[in-house]
């Protein structure tokens, strides 16, 4: 009788471990469907929200910058044109002479937008470098920079001189700036100091204060554009010669226990 009640009491727990597992199964398979339906209902508004928000890429505005000859000559006029793209646009043109850090505003021409035209006069010479700074819906750019040199016909050039051009006293470390100037065949006076005007100086090498000697002399040095930087004490002479022709300036170079 035990062993019946026994045997009984077994089948009694097997039946109730099946069915707890097949619960525990139903379980587990009801919470992976509903983890798996949230998946693929996050992973479709995922793709959704993809397609109603593309990605757009952000582009700075650009400025360029156009001239109609960057050769003029004295007495033309020199156009610039930019092309500027936005809504709400502001831009000026900027004129560097003679290498300077510091320009000068261009008026604009009112019948073209974004146009300038320069009208230069008839003793004009040199390079000059010129950008478009702009404001484009409220960023700031700056166009690509344009350099115009501004050459007269040598070929009519009659005299070169030296202004001033007397006798210059500088110190050790010291420096001067020459100017040089060209009298044409119509009378009028050009600056012809820049080397990009054919303008080409050399150092001569006084001896006894009178003698001079082309060659590069231990008293002063000179750049291509001129400038006359002073070494040690003596005397030189700055020869410049355009177009066949040339001129002199002498310089001497003191210690300051010289003047003392």
């Amino acid at each position: 009788m035990k062993s019946k009640q026994k045997g009984f009491a077994v089948l009694v727990l097997a039946l109730i471990f099946m069915a707890a597992t097949a619960v525990a199964g139903g379980v587990y398979w009801w919470q992976k469907s509903i983890i798996s339906d949230e998946e693929q209902t996050a992973q479709t508004v995922s793709g959704a929200q993809e397609e109603q928000h593309p990605v757009i890429p952000v582009t700075s505005p650009t400025v360029a910058l156009q001239v109609n000859t960057a050769s003029p000559l004295p007495g033309t006029s020199v156009v610039f044109t930019s092309d500027i793209k936005g809504k709400d646009i502001e831009a000026h043109l900027i004129e560097f002479i003679g290498g300077s850090q510091f320009g000068n505003f261009v008026p604009k021409d009112d019948a073209v937008p974004y146009a300038w035209t320069i009208n230069l006069s008839k003793t004009a010479s040199g390079q000059r470098t010129y950008k478009v700074v702009a404001i484009v819906d409220g960023q700031p750019v700056e166009s690509n920079s344009i350099t115009v040199t501004v050459k007269p016909d040598l070929s009519t050039l009659r005299q070169l001189t030296f202004e001033p051009g007397e006798q210059k006293v500088l110190f050790p470390g010291s420096s001067e700036q020459l100017r040089l100037m060209g009298l044409f065949d119509d009378g009028l006076k050009r600056d012809l100091t820049q080397a990009a005007m054919g303008t080409v100086y050399s150092e001569g090498i006084v001896f006894d204060g009178v003698k001079t000697t082309p060659g590069d002399s231990p008293v002063i040095s000179v750049s291509a554009d001129g400038k006359v930087t002073a070494q040690q004490p003596g005397t030189a002479d700055v020869i410049a010669t355009n177009n066949g022709m040339t001129t002199v300036r002498r310089f001497n170079v003191v210690s300051l226990d010289e003047l003392e």
